[in-house]
């Protein structure tokens, strides 16, 4: 069989999330203002200058919204919860299709699924928890929570809800694309379960992934601030373990 572009057509739920390390001075300042903290576009001034005196972990005059410790997820992220796209078999080149967003009135686009597709219907093969919150204050959190095997950074997380179009997402396959066999990955936050990444498991039981193409374009619903503190250990960051999951799937995984 000759290859065959398809698009995925993202939609749903998510938002622009960031992250900020803080220091204890910050983390405390924050825990103590909390009612001001939850509406940070209305921070004035002064409370700005003192975030960025005694609050931010390094000097790197991270601003609140528009930056964020690179370290940290950041960026655009579709909520697991809320997704949902539709497939396109496509004529176009896979560079044509990275480019050019879904018309179903064009000879170029097929829809190959009958009705919109939840992510939930679809299998999740990896998924991590990157934020442990806790509401408390840092003399609390040093007497319960803090280990030095362990040790945890503060965070003051930020995101922005949007609701929309979530972009596209291009592969090219050797074989027919069948939807039951897409795959996902999820970061746990304390704003929901975010879609990290798109895969597909094929007849042979390899993993293919998905190109991102075109960016998100979700409008603005609101904003919302949590603490809480990074896991400083293996938990966060972690590669995803593709091998792995081939193997599962090779032992019989529903994919």
């Amino acid at each position: 069989m000759s290859k065959t572009v398809y698009i995925i057509d993202l939609w749903g739920r998510g938002g622009e999330l960031y992250y900020h390390a803080l220091t204890k001075e910050g983390y405390q300042m924050t825990f103590d203002n909390e009612w001001e903290y939850e509406d940070h576009w209305e921070f004035d001034d002064i409370s700005s200058d003192r975030m960025k005196e005694v609050g931010f972990k390094d000097d790197s005059g991270y601003l609140y919204w528009c930056d964020g410790s690179p370290e940290f997820r950041c960026g655009l992220h579709v909520n697991a919860d809320t997704c949902w796209f539709n497939v396109y078999e496509t004529s176009l080149t896979k560079a044509q299709a990275e480019g050019t967003y879904v018309d179903e009135e064009s000879d170029d686009f097929k829809k190959i699924n009958k009705k919109e597709i939840n992510a939930q219907e679809l299998q999740c093969v990896w998924s991590q928890e990157e934020l442990f919150q806790i509401d408390c204050d840092i003399k609390e959190f040093e007497e319960e929570w803090e280990d030095p095997k362990r040790p945890m950074t503060p965070l003051l997380g930020l995101l922005s809800y949007e609701k929309g179009s979530y972009g596209t997402y291009v592969i090219e396959l050797e074989e027919e694309l069948n939807p039951k066999r897409i795959v996902y990955t999820i970061g746990e936050t304390e704003f929901g379960d975010f879609v990290d990444s798109w895969a597909y498991i094929t007849k042979d039981n390899k993993v293919q992934h998905f190109d991102s193409a075109l960016p998100p374009e979700g409008n603005h619903q609101g904003t919302s601030a949590t603490l809480g503190f990074k896991l400083d250990e293996e938990k966060w960051g972690q590669q995803v373990p593709w091998d792995a999951v081939e193997i599962a799937c090779k032992e019989g995984l529903d994919c």
